[in-house]
């Protein structure tokens, strides 16, 4: 469905959620999905995920990326929510790297929603089900034809 409003998508997520997509999180892949379009996914705190740019038209995080519980994050100062909000940031600048780059994000996991840097770096909508995502994805897409 989103192949019908994106061209190049880039799928971040944990090496769980990857396998049971089938994909392979390896480097291969990339020149080709430059040139042809389709998705690609990467593992959401691998080598791809920092200091690569790779131009989409859609990245998609597929789950937030928490720390295990034994990690406390907490000892440094940290709150919890830093490390997927930071990590959700790094991958969707993957793909907007260019100032006028316009991409549309979705962030696959309700979490997300409770974490206030990412409710304040995009506009949300949740939706529940296919259908209301693929309204959504129409509403942006004709925002950004503007």
């Amino acid at each position: 469905m989103l192949r019908k409003h994106c061209r190049r998508i880039l799928l971040f997520a944990t090496k769980r959620v990857l396998s049971v997509l089938n994909y392979d999180y390896g480097d291969e892949g990339v020149g080709e999905w430059l040139a042809r379009g389709g998705v690609l996914g990467l593992l959401a705190r691998g080598r791809r995920a920092e200091g690569v740019n790779l131009e989409a038209d859609c990245v998609v995080l597929a789950g937030a990326v928490f720390l295990p519980p034994h990690v406390r994050v907490q000892k440094v100062g940290l709150s919890p929510e830093v490390i997927p909000a930071v990590t959700a940031l790094q991958n969707v600048g993957r793909a907007t790297r260019a100032p006028d780059a316009r991409v549309q994000v979705v962030l696959a996991d309700e979490r997300f929603a409770r974490i206030p840097m990412l409710r304040e770096s995009f506009e949300m909508h949740e939706v529940h089900d296919i259908k209301e995502l693929q309204e959504a994805l129409q509403q942006q897409t004709a925002r950004f034809s503007r």
